[in-house]
């Protein structure tokens, strides 16, 4: 049921999506809207397909999806007025 659904993931319960604005070899950028504050973002969505458990030793996940990661923590580095903020990332 989308009640069960929305509930488990932070993206559904955070986010209403309102439309892609672009798809890459990796995945998706989508313009979303806030639903606490209304305000609209754009939201990375790349592809994490996981073989590691939800119940596994903590450090599985980063250790097999290094490449993934690293990505998302080269953009909370940049700071720059031509490169669109990085405000935080998630796993689901």
């Amino acid at each position: 049921p989308e009640t069960l659904v929305r509930s488990l993931s932070p993206y559904l319960t955070q986010f209403e999506e309102l439309r892609c604005l672009g798809q890459g070899a990796f995945g998706s950028v989508v313009k979303a809207r806030g639903r606490i504050d209304n305000r609209v973002v754009a939201i990375k969505k790349v592809m994490f397909m996981s073989w590691v458990p939800p119940w596994a030793p903590r450090g599985a996940v980063e250790g097999a999806h290094e490449d993934v990661l690293r990505e998302a923590r080269a953009l909370a580095l940049l700071s720059h007025p031509a490169i669109t903020t990085y405000y935080t990332a998630w796993i689901e």
